[in-house]
């Protein structure tokens, strides 16, 4: 069992914290796109898939 300092502690935690949130973050983003795929898909049927791809792919 390795000990740990305080710096050490606080890092760890501070890069937990971090995570978290760019997660929270991806999450939004990913929602937000799901959304606008099932706009464009039920805006314009099937047609939309090739939309759709183009979408996802200029916001990666």
């Amino acid at each position: 069992m390795e000990l740990m300092t305080s710096y050490e502690r606080k890092g760890m935690e501070k890069g937990i914290k971090q995570g978290k949130q760019e997660g929270k973050i991806e999450g939004k983003i990913e929602g937000k796109q799901d959304s606008i795929c099932t706009f464009l898909e039920a805006r314009f049927g099937s047609s939309a898939d090739s939309v759709q791809k183009q979408f996802v792919q200029s916001i990666i």
